[in-house]
């Protein structure tokens, strides 16, 4: 932040004239000294004991203010319904509430979020790729709205989903698809990372 210093005589109270001012603990002068007659316009950190932050600026608007051991500085910016969340050795987030579930209607080919339903709005086929990370417990729904092409789930490698005694393919060539318009599925995953299970589904899905 920029702060002004008024220069002001060194040989005590009354009128005087500085002549110079020299660099002192964390103050950076270019040139150093300088020298000039009534008020030098510094920028300088100030300290968190003065009233500053020891930041230049504070990056996110609508951030809660932390400390992070030297300064202080803003966190993301949360969104409606989510919570300040702890999380060990690192900063504090926003996070969305324990057992928070989302829908959203999509047009595009997209990763899937944990947690979160999808309705496919697309004129075409819409691909929906599984989570790289999940834990076990986290759900994910789908489901078609626009035409008989619906929806497809696709993997990453070691991924398989399990559909009553079918299995998909593991890997990347393995994916459960929709076959009507409506078709809807909702998954869990039961091993971290790799492994879902189909809860329950509406239409004859097609496993692969």
């Amino acid at each position: 932040m920029s702060q002004i210093i008024q220069l002001v005589p060194s040989s005590g109270p009354g009128s005087g004239t500085v002549t110079s001012i020299s660099a002192g603990t964390g103050i950076t002068l270019t040139p150093n000294p300088i020298t000039a007659t009534g008020s030098v316009a510094l920028t300088i950190p100030v300290v968190i004991s003065s009233g500053g932050t020891n930041a230049i600026t504070m990056a996110n608007t609508d951030g809660v203010i932390i400390y992070d051991g030297t300064r202080l500085v803003t966190t993301v910016a949360g969104t409606t319904g989510q919570f300040l969340g702890g999380n060990t050795g690192l900063a504090p987030t926003f996070q969305n509430l324990p057992g928070a579930f989302t829908w959203s209607v999509i047009t595009i080919n997209q990763s899937a979020l944990v947690n979160n339903g999808y309705i496919c709005n697309k004129a075409g086929l819409l691909t929906i790729l599984l989570p790289v990370t999940s834990a076990i417990g986290d759900i994910i729904e789908i489901s078609g709205m626009n035409t008989d092409l619906g929806w497809s789930i696709a993997q990453n490698a070691n991924q398989t989903i399990h559909f009553g005694i079918l299995d998909t393919t593991t890997g990347i060539g393995g994916s459960l698809s929709s076959t009507k318009k409506y078709d809807s599925v909702k998954i869990v995953c039961n091993i971290a990372n790799t492994d879902w299970i189909v809860l329950s589904s509406i239409g004859n899905l097609s496993v692969v």
